[in-house]
């Protein structure tokens, strides 16, 4: 179990990364050209979609395994 709870930890902190690493560039396109500036806006909307999508699933994970060790240790 502490093996996934490092993974999932893991996957929040490269989500987070992602994410924070792309935002500067999505706000600093210009589109002067609109093929170059929507491509430059979907290079970085996509990694910041897709580490959303990351740090919400291990982050939903996550708060499935804690809460069932808490039931199972409520049982006991």
């Amino acid at each position: 179990m502490f093996i996934t709870i490092l993974l999932y930890l893991i996957g929040i902190v490269i989500g987070l990364y992602a994410i924070f690493h792309n935002i500067p560039f999505l706000f600093n396109v210009d589109f002067s050209d609109p093929y170059i500036g929507g491509a430059k806006l979907l290079q970085s909307l996509i990694p910041i979609v897709a580490g959303g999508f990351i740090v919400y699933i291990c982050g939903e994970n996550l708060f499935i395994i804690f809460k069932k060790h808490l039931l199972k240790k409520e049982a006991d």
